[in-house]
C-alpha cells in the first residue's frame, strides 16, 4: 500500500500545481498497477524520477509501464535516434552492463570507450531504455530499472 501526503500550501490558496500534485499522489496511491510493478523500496525514487515527466495522473501509470513493463513503444523520432547511434554503441553498453556492479558508471565508461558526450551519449541510452526522447535522467533510469531489463532493452537495439 502506498501512503501519500498532501499538505496545504503555506503560501496561500490552492493553485494549479497543488491540484496536479494531489492528483498525482491519488493516482499512485489508488492504482494497484503501481503497487504490483514498482518495488516498495523504489517507490519514493520512482516518484521523484518521473515527477518532471508527468502532467496528468495517467502519465504516472505510463511511466510504470515503461520502466517495469515488458514492452515499450518507440516513436519515429526515437527510432531515428537509435539508428543514428554510433557504430557498436549498444554492443559496448551491453558489455559494460555485464561488467559493472553499479550501472551509475555506464555513461562514464561509454564516454571513455567511444569518445562521445552530451546528447550523442545520453540520448541513445535513454531512448533505448524508454522508447521516448523526453525521459528522466539516465542515472535515475538505471537506478530504478532491474539490471536484466536494462540489458534486454540494449540487446534489442540495432
Amino acid at each position: 500500500m502506498i501512503k501519500t501526503r498532501f499538505a496545504p500550501s503555506p503560501t496561500g490558496p490552492m493553485h494549479l500545481g497543488d491540484v496536479r500534485t494531489a492528483l498525482f499522489n491519488h493516482c499512485l496511491a489508488c492504482r494497484p498497477l503501481v503497487g504490483e510493478r514498482v518495488p516498495e523500496r523504489m517507490r519514493p525514487a520512482f516518484v521523484e524520477a518521473i515527477r518532471a515527466n508527468v502532467l496528468l495522473p495517467a502519465d504516472a501509470l505510463l511511466w510504470v509501464g515503461i520502466l517495469y513493463g515488458d514492452d515499450i513503444k518507440i516513436s519515429d523520432a526515437a527510432a531515428r535516434v537509435l539508428v543514428g547511434a554510433a557504430s557498436g554503441f549498444f554492443d559496448e553498453a551491453l558489455e559494460i552492463c555485464g561488467r559493472l556492479a553499479d550501472l551509475s558508471g555506464l555513461a562514464g565508461e561509454l564516454k571513455t570507450r567511444l569518445g562521445l558526450s552530451g546528447k550523442a551519449l545520453f540520448l541513445p541510452l535513454c531512448v533505448a531504455l524508454t522508447g521516448r526522447i523526453d525521459t528522466p535522467d539516465l542515472s535515475d533510469l538505471t537506478a530504478l530499472m532491474p539490471r536484466e531489463r536494462v540489458r534486454q532493452r540494449f540487446a534489442a537495439q540495432p
